[in-house]
């Protein structure tokens, strides 16, 4: 009698090594810019998170230099409070990591995670929340009608702040 074949197994998903190799990478080297854009409001607290984003996250000489980019006048108002700034980078990178702020003046992107983040609420009149139920009172998606409901209402309260 002839010896079963063996089975063949599907390759396995490259997820777990890849886990593997990242983590350890990511707690030698600290978070990187990304990390840094996306809690940059709670960083750099809501005077500075709105004329700043950090852009550039590279070793230097003693440390990491991390690049900021700023609204062209707040340049001065990021310098001012740049080291009470770098304690906070290095509380979330680990300590000491981050050595050197450089600041760049220029436009601050506007598809970035930092201004993504930056919620302004604005009270709506009832007719206009009335008039918008209206008209979405025709869709059947909860989530679609949600997700257009707070889309009507950032739009009324941005016309009304203009």
């Amino acid at each position: 009698m002839a010896p079963a074949r063996k089975s063949i197994r599907a390759m396995p998903r490259p997820r777990a090594a890849l886990r593997q190799i990242l983590r350890p990478l990511g707690k030698k080297f600290g978070p990187g810019v990304y990390e840094l854009q996306l809690n940059w409001a709670q960083i750099a607290g809501p005077r500075l998170a709105g004329v700043c984003a950090p852009e550039r996250l590279a070793s230097g000489k003693n440390g990491q230099v991390l690049t900021i980019r700023t609204k062209g006048s707040a340049a001065m108002l990021v310098q001012a409070g740049s080291v009470q700034l770098l304690e906070r980078v290095n509380l979330v990178a680990g300590f000491g990591r981050v050595t050197e702020l450089r600041i760049k003046q220029g436009r601050i992107m506007a598809g970035s995670p930092v201004l993504d983040t930056k919620a302004t609420k604005t009270s709506c009149r009832p007719e206009e929340i009335a008039a918008l139920d209206v008209q979405l009172a025709d869709i059947d998606d909860p989530d679609l009608k949600a997700a257009l409901k707070e889309l009507g209402l950032g739009v009324i309260g941005r016309d009304q702040t203009q």
